[in-house]
């Protein structure tokens, strides 16, 4: 265990220390730098939890510790779980020693040193099973069906944050409307001579509460071809691109549409957990106003559906997360056609798949866990 804790106290140690962490916390693996190339063996604790649960009644209500304990084709999946920490461990290190190399202050020589530590059989399954432990301290004492819900942000919301900023009236091309439920504040990108414009909502309080109630944010496209939305979708993000490549991919009339009028996506729309109920409707309903007055022939809104509150659909969901996740769905689809009803705009609908991973900038862990880790 001496050797160990030399090994976490050094560099690569602490460095290899922090993108687990960040694993037991948020869910997800993140790359150390972009493009990196590295497919992690298991890119979430979802998926890991999705390849061994659907033949077991009743999962999503045991404990994390528990469903650790249950049999899989594998044997036991607490050995399949040390399994996996071990495959892992080469890839960690490899990032650990990108975010050394970015950092500065270490040679290659002391950081590949301390990394020998790790070829020590004996230190090998200390480290693997030190990280068990520790992934038992963050998950625990947790339900399985916690995996698959998130939590609200700091903010109150699911995935909007304050760093992306808020429309303001005293910017440029930018609007306000007065409903019951508050003020909403529109912008539109004025850069006419681009066939790609970012739109954003707000609907803010009459008791001048300093965050928005509700959210709706997305982008409008007067593409002449579907190629060509995509490509400018690009040129925007990679996120906008992937909602536009999928608009291509599941609608074959996407190119009709196009020809019709301007697209306009809803990418991002929620409220406040402490919002009150109808604030959606109310800045959705705003945003569209203002969006019909100033895209001429707008002719569809496409919408991104997907409830913010569970994580994307992973194969071999529990029967009660399927049904919740299906619930939600269908409340969202309501919601749209009530709001779009009577505008003249025709909706159309893109979903992710199941095991078909959403790019997204900001999205917050799934759950606030706050416990300390584990200390050798």
């Amino acid at each position: 265990m001496a050797r160990l804790s030399e090994f976490l106290a050094s560099p690569i140690g602490a460095a290899m220390g922090e993108i687990y962490e960040h694993w037991f916390r948020s869910g997800e693996m993140y790359p150390s730098y972009e493009n990196s190339g590295i497919l992690m063996p298991y890119q979430s604790i979802w998926d890991f939890v999705s390849q061994h649960n659907s033949h077991t009644p009743g999962v999503e209500l045991l404990t994390f510790r528990q469903f650790l304990q249950l049999p899989s084709d594998r044997g036991n999946i607490e050995e399949y779980a040390k399994l996996m920490f071990a495959e892992m461990t080469e890839h960690v290190i490899f990032e650990a020693q990108t975010v050394l190399e970015r950092r500065g202050g270490h040679s290659s020589r002391e950081i590949y040193e301390d990394a020998e530590c790790l070829e020590d059989e004996e230190v090998g399954e200390e480290y693997i099973t030190w990280l068990y432990e520790r992934l038992l301290t963050v998950w625990g004492d947790h339900q399985v069906r916690d995996v698959y819900y998130r939590d609200n942000g700091a903010s109150g919301f699911y995935m909007w944050s304050p760093e992306f900023g808020s429309a303001s009236v005293e910017d440029e091309g930018d609007c306000a409307l007065r409903t019951d439920a508050g003020v909403v504040h529109l912008h539109l990108d004025e850069d006419f001579d681009q066939p790609e414009r970012e739109w954003n909502a707000f609907l803010f309080p009459l008791n001048e509460c300093a965050l928005p109630a509700a959210v709706a944010c997305g982008m409008t496209y007067s593409s002449r071809t579907c190629s060509e939305m995509v490509i400018d979708a690009d040129s925007e993000s990679e996120v906008d691109a992937w909602w536009a490549a999928k608009f291509v991919d599941t609608h074959p009339d996407a190119q009709a549409r196009l020809e019709l009028g301007p697209i306009a996506f809803l990418t991002l729309w929620e409220r406040r957990a402490d919002a009150p109920a109808g604030s959606g409707r109310a800045v959705l309903k705003g945003a569209l106003s203002h969006l019909q007055g100033s895209v001429t022939g707008l002719a569809t809104l496409v919408v991104c559906l997907r409830p913010l509150q569970l994580v994307n659909e992973l194969a071999n969901e529990p029967a009660q997360i399927a049904t919740a996740r299906l619930d939600a769905l269908d409340a969202i689809r309501d919601l749209c056609e009530a709001v779009v009803a009577g505008t003249g705009l025709e909706l159309r609908y893109i979903t992710p798949g199941a095991g078909e991973q959403t790019p997204w900038v900001a999205a917050p862990p799934p759950l606030h866990l706050e416990r300390p880790l584990l200390q050798p």
